[in-house]
């Protein structure tokens, strides 16, 4: 089963680990915030689509 969540750096978002310095903006990571991933499936008369919603889609869909 894939994760549904990600420890995210807190000033770029790319996938990090605590007390490290972020592979990608260079930054020290005191704290990592989580990130949500989240597979969908979207559906009409014609047909479906499997698609990813990362962490803002997955927000607007259950806290909007």
């Amino acid at each position: 089963m894939k994760k549904w969540y990600y420890d995210g750096c807190p000033h770029c978002n790319k996938s990090a680990e605590k007390t490290n310095t972020c592979s990608n903006c260079n930054k020290y990571i005191e704290e990592t915030i989580p990130h949500f991933i989240m597979g969908v499936e979207l559906a009409d008369a014609f047909g479906s689509v499997y698609s990813t919603a990362y962490d803002e889609q997955s927000k607007k869909i259950f806290w909007d």
